[in-house]
């Protein structure tokens, strides 16, 4: 145990100095972070891919990142293509895919964001992230994923849309973070290739970052955006300060003996911190009088370790409680919830016949207008689940798992103070939305 003590004051005299070499030169200063667009995949993600790949885009770098980014997808197919136990099929379709590629007209590509393809229906219609076309009707359709969960018959929808626009001249991309497996209900029988921020786009940004070197302005901005991605998918950019703690741990075997026991229970330890901030919440409303209803997206204990082992995908996250009905009338109803995403929220959903997805639908835009009165911090929801939400006060990163707020977590007096800013603002909130919802005849 003294060993495991020492280790650990070794360690933390090395977190403090690179702690003190940030603090001096600006290390920690990421506008996409100020701005809260980390996890942002329409304002930020969607946006700057798009800009990125637009030969007409301000950035000046003409047609030469489409082309690396298509030279990236061919490399993807090619893999597909060679590989010993992929069956013929499969193979036959990559190829094609490869020829639409080569065969696109990168200078007369258009690029348009969160593309309207028409009303929802169960083999048609949606919003399409980005599509690329060019002068000759080929076409790239990207699916991106951040956070948001695989919508019903999703990349079906957009199949059919091709086809239908680009008969056999168009690829599919499904692009999330880490290489998370698409839901079947989503995706079955469509034609698609898995990209991720964390291998692809990474090695896309350091082309792109090749191209700027005489750009200053955009370089910059193409450095900021990849310590983002390297921020969401758990890859330290910290490098000298993981180097000099690599050194400590290799310094003796016993050094590396405690830091693999250490290692051992890290996820332990976050999870009991995250599960002891919902048990402490979830006590702290129901003393209040806010009753709770369990359900699947309620935290557990395996829940929350399962977060941290999983590196926070989009299966091992979005839980967390929900409250009773706060408002009920045939088959619609209003919860309040407080969820884990990357950081702590917390606000409204609203279902229908028990699903989710409808907070978007015209008939609830009384209740949202509502619920923003109550709090102006209030914020949509982009993929339609929640009503309205907002951070915690100071935010709760769970994932980054580096802030002094969380750190406190350790004394549960610490704790208590931040749930008890919470609950004070749900009771706040829940009290004022149920009384103005009984206003709304038309829909409650």
């Amino acid at each position: 145990m003294k060993d495991i003590q020492n280790l650990l004051e070794q360690v933390e005299l090395i977190v403090k100095t690179h702690n003190e070499i940030l603090d001096a030169t600006g290390g920690r200063f990421n506008v996409f972070k100020i701005l809260n667009l980390t996890t942002n995949e329409v304002r930020l993600h969607s946006a700057f891919i798009a800009e990125f790949l637009d030969p007409k885009g301000i950035h000046g770098l003409k047609e030469k990142p489409l082309v690396a980014f298509i030279n990236l997808c061919i490399s993807e197919y090619e893999k597909i293509s060679n590989a010993k136990n992929e069956k013929s099929v499969t193979k036959a379709d990559s190829l094609h895919r490869i020829q639409i590629l080569k065969n696109f007209n990168k200078s007369s590509a258009k690029v348009e964001i969160e593309k309207y393809i028409g009303n929802v229906t169960d083999t048609e219609g949606g919003r399409i992230d980005i599509v690329i076309t060019d002068k000759n009707n080929h076409s790239i359709i990207i699916e991106n994923k951040i956070y948001a969960p695989d919508q019903e018959n999703q990349l079906i929808r957009y199949e059919n849309y091709g086809k239908k626009n680009f008969p056999e001249k168009f690829c599919i991309f499904y692009l999330n973070l880490s290489g998370d497996v698409p839901n079947i209900n989503s995706t079955k029988g469509v034609d698609f290739l898995k990209l991720t921020y964390r291998e692809n786009i990474l090695k896309w940004l350091e082309k792109c970052l090749q191209m700027a070197v005489m750009f200053p302005t955009v370089r910059e901005t193409i450095i900021q955006y990849t310590a983002t991605i390297k921020q969401l998918t758990g890859m330290s950019i910290n490098k000298k300060m993981e180097e000099n703690i690599t050194d400590l741990i290799l310094r003796s075997p016993e050094n590396l003996e405690n830091s693999i026991e250490l290692a051992k229970n890290v996820n332990n330890a976050k999870a009991e911190l995250l599960y002891g901030f919902f048990e402490v919440l979830e006590k702290t409303l129901k003393e209040k009088g806010i009753e709770f209803e369990k359900i699947g997206k309620s935290y557990n204990k395996e829940k929350c370790l399962n977060c941290f082992e999983k590196k926070f995908t989009d299966s091992s996250k979005f839980f967390g409680i929900y409250s009773k009905n706060i408002s009920l009338k045939d088959d619609i109803v209003v919860r309040w919830g407080c969820e884990l995403g990357e950081n702590i929220y917390y606000g409204f959903i609203i279902w229908k016949k028990d699903k989710t997805g409808v907070a978007k639908e015209t008939q609830f835009e009384n209740v949202r207008k509502i619920i923003k009165e109550c709090d102006n911090n209030f914020l949509d929801d982009n993929d339609n689940i929640w009503l309205c939400w907002q951070y915690t006060k100071p935010k709760l990163d769970f994932y980054e798992f580096k802030s002094d707020e969380i750190f406190k977590f350790v004394d549960k007096n610490l704790i208590q103070e931040m749930v008890n800013s919470i609950a004070k603002n749900a009771i706040e909130h829940i009290n004022k939305v149920k009384e103005e919802l009984l206003k709304l005849p038309d829909v409650f």
